[in-house]
């Protein structure tokens, strides 16, 4: 068998290995390879200087976010305590609601920032840190917002508003804080500064708190205290006049009736007339006592002498003094042609002093016995009616009787629930309603019962029991006899820093308390 060899190629086996091209460059490729060169050299070179200019730029990021959160909190602070400072009390579940408003607004967006901090590529440790640090406190913070934002009912209008909600955000904004401190120098960072921000959740809730009544009223309040006597505008919140008072016993004031345009009390061995303007001069009127409390003109009792003198609204005489009913005290009650007087020798609460009452026209020597039936207790005299509380018990009176200026009986009301009373009845100047604060009858003695305040309507002897008015005390009706303002009896019921929390009015017609929210420069003291 022959075998065969197929050819598939010839040469020379002794010829030498052949030799690859040289690459040639010509002077334009030459200077290109040169220029990379140079380029990758001097980033090796310059990296550590871009790195720190990228670390800077972090550390900005990062302490602009911490700027926002800190701004949130501030606004926070200062939307709330603005209107915390005129809140009063019955303002307690809108200022919860405003709260918990904020709360869930600037959770939600501290939510969304501590989202963009963690997407900010730090470059170097100490940025890495202060990141991280910022990123827990204000995952710390919307936490504690939230959770307080579900407890409205724990909210009150005397709720400590502060940055740091407890001390969980308190300790991490702490630490947030010295970390971007840190990063000032170092990264050539400006100044710190809160940016400036604004929550729209409860704008319109704190637009109604800022406000000094829910409603316009279209009426001035007269405050009086050791301070002085100021008048506010309600509806504006705006103070209208305020001046101090020229006694030398401001703290022996003690405020009874308006006059014109004149505020009338009493002082250690007189009666101060202070008229309701800026530069208007008092006027003393020395050994006098009040005994009217409406219209014109006002009448005193001499205390050195058993007479009665008319003045007007500057304290001038008018007519001649008129001798004072032999045998009956005035009530400082009564108006410019009738006064309402009492036995005398007793108070109205002197456990065995039964009060009798009497109308008397000054100087005519003739009076009226008003025949109320049981045991009267306390009377008040205005808009044509004397309101007298009476009952079968002296201790406390569960009816009340009506009287016209003649002295006729008009009607006679119970109480309603079984309720008694032992306060001063309130009548509007016109006379169609009556407040009163009302109790449970005791079943033992100096027990402390929860009262109401209820609304006569002498028309119809209807009751309007008013809406979680426990502990309130009704003071003075508007002179249109459409409003009825109010004060916590308990001066310990409100914050002391709130001078005016704890006033109210309520409008006829309604059973519902609202706020007057007026901040005064005065003592809480009204009459």
């Amino acid at each position: 068998m022959t075998d065969t060899t197929d050819t598939i190629g010839w040469g020379d086996v002794d010829s030498p290995p052949r030799r690859l091209p040289r690459l040639r460059l010509n002077r334009r490729r030459r200077i290109a390879l040169a220029a990379v060169a140079v380029l990758v050299a001097a980033g090796v070179l310059a990296w550590p200087s871009f790195r720190s200019w990228r670390a800077d730029d972090a550390a900005r990021q990062v302490q602009h976010l911490w700027e926002r959160a800190q701004g949130l909190d501030n606004a926070r602070v200062v939307a709330l305590s603005g209107v915390q400072q005129k809140a009063g009390m019955l303002d307690r579940l809108p200022f919860a609601r405003a709260v918990s408003a904020i709360d869930v607004e600037e959770a939600t967006v501290l939510d969304r920032l501590a989202r963009q901090a963690k997407g900010i590529r730090a470059w170097t440790s100490d940025v890495a840190a202060a990141r991280g640090a910022v990123v827990r406190a204000m995952t710390a913070q919307a936490e504690a917002l939230r959770s307080q934002a579900t407890k409205t009912g724990a909210i009150t209008v005397d709720l400590p508003v502060i940055t740091g909600i407890d001390d969980q955000a308190v300790a991490t904004a702490d630490v947030a804080s010295t970390r971007v401190d840190a990063l000032a120098k170092k990264h050539h960072l400006e100044t710190f500064a809160p940016t400036t921000e604004r929550f729209h959740s409860a704008s319109t809730v704190l637009a109604q708190l800022n406000r000094p009544t829910d409603e316009p009223l279209h009426l001035q309040l007269v405050s009086t205290g050791i301070d002085g006597v100021t008048v506010t505008d309600l509806d504006t919140g705006r103070v209208a006049v305020r001046r101090s008072l020229d006694t030398t016993d401001p703290e022996g004031w003690q405020p009874e009736r308006l006059f014109g345009h004149s505020l009338v009390g009493s002082v250690d061995g007189g009666t101060l007339i202070i008229p309701l303007s800026p530069r208007g001069r008092e006027r003393l009127i020395s050994d006098t006592g009040i005994a009217s409390s409406v219209g014109s003109p006002m009448w005193l009792l001499r205390i050195d002498s058993p007479a009665l003198e008319a003045v007007d609204e500057s304290g001038r005489s008018v007519g001649r003094a008129v001798p004072s009913p032999a045998g009956l005290n005035p009530t400082s009650m009564g108006t410019g042609s009738l006064l309402l007087l009492t036995n005398p020798d007793g108070g109205f609460f002197h456990s065995t002093f039964v009060p009798e009452f009497y109308l008397v026209r000054p100087g005519s020597g003739h009076s009226i016995k008003l025949p109320a039936r049981g045991c009267a207790e306390t009377a008040a005299f205005e808009g044509g009616l004397v309101v007298v509380s009476t009952g079968a018990s002296c201790d406390y009176s569960n009816e009340t009787e009506l009287f016209d200026t003649s002295g006729r009986l008009v009607r006679t009301v119970k109480l309603p629930a079984g309720n008694v009373t032992n306060t001063f009845p309130i009548t509007a100047p016109d006379g169609r309603h009556v407040a009163f604060v009302t109790a449970p009858t005791p079943t033992e003695p100096d027990i402390v019962l929860p009262t109401q305040v209820r609304i006569l309507d002498t028309a119809t002897g209807s009751w309007t029991t008013v809406d979680g008015s426990d502990g309130w005390q009704p003071l003075n009706w508007s002179s249109d006899g459409t409003t009825l303002l109010l004060q916590v009896a308990d001066g310990n019921g409100f914050n002391p820093t709130q001078q005016f929390g704890a006033l109210a009015y309520l409008r006829v017609g309604s059973s519902t308390l609202h706020s007057i929210r007026v901040a005064a420069d005065l003592t809480n003291s009204l009459s």
